[in-house]
């Protein structure tokens, strides 16, 4: 199947190229570029401690990554095949270079993650694929926060790394496992540190992580026992991470940006089909007319974004909460529990129930009144001139067209694990936005605490919780969210405006090509006509056998 996306993407540039499309040429050349550098990353998860660095550090095979490091200083950390050695810190859009020999001099407190680039045999093994030791679990909230974000939805897989002396599937990793089923469903396990049991222990141990994983994924996961003393640990590694079904990730990414592409080259050579019956004369009529929809349609949606901005205040704020509140006072058990336990277990309880709803509900209600937004625009008042309203309700039906085709594809086949969103709605955007309300939770929660005190008893402790506690997240997320939503309009709405310009763009680039092909031969018109079909139904073809 990857073969026949690169085929397809080839073979809609040729024929874009044929037409001249220059647009829809840089486009495919900018899909084709990411194709050429995709590169699998595999997550090593885990609690603090549990081993994950070692076994990074078996693959290389040398102690790259430091083991034990203070869970404060832990982020992410990518290693790379690379023939040039460096290391990458990450902030943002920003890269600092760092010498290898230079790693100890790295404030970690002051990045995202760091990429580290490696000329090492072992990892040219693996080919494209990228190897991340994860912060654990435990190793401080913000960090863990911060590294499940940026990795969320982006085809990975994940090797789960569980301490031999844990025995078994500890809850909040249960808790984690049903977050990342919402993003990716690749995933296999380690049991580490086995040089400190003997066998039978091991195979007791690995036969009860199976049965509870099998449970958990409704599914076998591949599951290994090894430790860094196991001669045979590279091997066993090896194997694992090869058993991942690249090819599946692979078209998960890209099938349906060339899906998107395919129907964008369509729609081209339709325009240009339709053209060639036009006069001369009257090319530059339609050009005028599409330059002045532009123009029209771009205020359209600035004048129209205060109901926007009504939706996202009455309906998605409101709606985003309710699923807050739903989720907490439904685990107001799970919350008392941890409250016994101590405070920083308590703040990590409250993260982890609440990120996964603030993703889920943020993308969800957002695209939803988005989608209403777009639809919801009337243009009976944009301009006396119908055609300008035709051309402006055409680019918009496009601009939805691939989202709604791509949904139906994902409803009806395992292709896709999530829904393509063609719109700025993705689940990126959530993960970008969900970070502070997470942050300002942890800040003020301890301040939340101290303020009414719990008491010892059971039901003391759940009253408080559900009194006072609950109410007090709510009262502080909820403005803190109606900011960030309006800010994520203003970003939507730009983004909308430059996708249906685009369309815009692309529809008067059909028009000026077919003008300059009609001047060069107009005494060939049916000829072209009959091709032009062919070509049309040659690139629907492709795609359709992508879909």
């Amino acid at each position: 199947m990857r073969e026949k996306i690169y085929s397809a993407l080839n073979n809609i540039q040729i024929m874009n190229k044929k037409y001249e499309f220059k647009t829809l040429g840089n486009k495919i050349e900018s899909i084709q570029k990411s194709t050429g550098e995709f590169a699998l990353k595999v997550l090593f998860v885990g609690e603090f401690s549990a081993g994950k660095s070692a076994l990074i550090n078996t693959i290389i095979g040398k102690e790259l990554l430091k083991e034990g490091q203070r869970p404060e200083t832990a982020i992410a950390s990518e290693i790379r095949y690379d023939t040039n050695e460096f290391i990458e810190a990450v902030c943002g859009k920003v890269k600092k270079r760092y010498e290898i020999e230079n790693a100890e001099l790295i404030d970690t407190t002051q990045y995202d993650f760091l990429i580290w680039h490696l000329n090492c045999e072992e990892l040219m093994e693996y080919g494209e694929c990228t190897l991340v030791d994860m912060p654990g679990f435990n190793s401080g909230i913000q960090n863990h926060n911060k590294a499940i974000l940026q990795y969320a939805g982006k085809g990975n897989a994940y090797i789960l790394v569980i301490d031999c002396e844990d025995g078994a599937i500890k809850q909040n990793i249960h808790s984690f496992i049903d977050e990342i089923k919402n993003y990716e469903n690749n995933m296999a396990i380690i049991i580490t540190k086995t040089d400190l049991k003997i066998s039978e222990d091991i195979e007791r141990i690995k036969e009860n992580i199976a049965i509870n994983a099998e449970q958990m994924f409704e599914s076998n996961v591949p599951i290994v026992a090894t430790s860094k003393y196991d001669d045979d640990a590279k091997n066993k590694l090896r194997s694992l991470i090869h058993g991942f079904d690249r090819e599946n990730i692979f078209i998960q990414e890209f099938a349906p940006q060339v899906y998107e592409i395919g129907v964008r080259c369509i729609d081209s050579m339709e325009i240009f089909k339709r053209s060639q019956k036009l006069d001369l004369s009257q090319f530059d009529i339609e050009i005028s007319k599409h330059e002045k929809t532009k123009r029209e349609l771009a205020s359209k949606l600035k004048n129209e974004k205060g109901k926007l901005e009504s939706r996202f205040r009455n309906s998605v704020g409101p709606a985003i909460i309710a699923d807050v509140q739903n989720a907490l006072y439904s685990r107001v058990e799970e919350l008392a529990s941890s409250l016994k336990a101590g405070e920083k277990s308590f703040s990590m309880t409250i993260n982890n129930i609440l990120r996964p709803v603030l993703l889920a509900s943020t993308q969800q209600y957002v695209e939803q009144s988005f989608d209403k937004f777009i639809t919801g625009i009337d243009f009976s008042d944009i301009d006396l001139d119908v055609s300008i309203q035709e051309i402006s309700i055409n680019a918009l039906e496009k601009y939805q067209q691939v989202n709604g085709k791509m949904q139906e594809i994902a409803g009806n086949s395992e292709k896709f694990n999530t829904v393509y969103k063609t719109i700025a709605t993705t689940l990126a955007v959530a993960t970008n936005v969900i970070a502070p309300w997470l942050e300002l939770i942890i800040i003020f929660l301890p301040n939340i605490l101290k303020l009414f005190g719990m008491g010892n008893k059971e039901d003391s402790i759940k009253n408080r919780i559900n009194n006072e506690v609950i109410p007090q997240i709510v009262n502080r997320i909820q403005p803190e969210i109606e900011k960030s939503l309006m800010e994520m309009k203003e970003d939507m709405l730009r983004q909308a405006e430059e996708e249906i310009i685009g369309l815009i763009d692309n529809e008067m680039e059909s028009l000026e090509v077919a003008k300059a092909n009609k001047e060069k031969c107009n005494s060939e018109y049916e000829n072209k006509m009959k091709e032009i079909q062919s070509d049309i139904e040659t690139v629907r073809k492709i795609i359709d056998e992508i879909a």
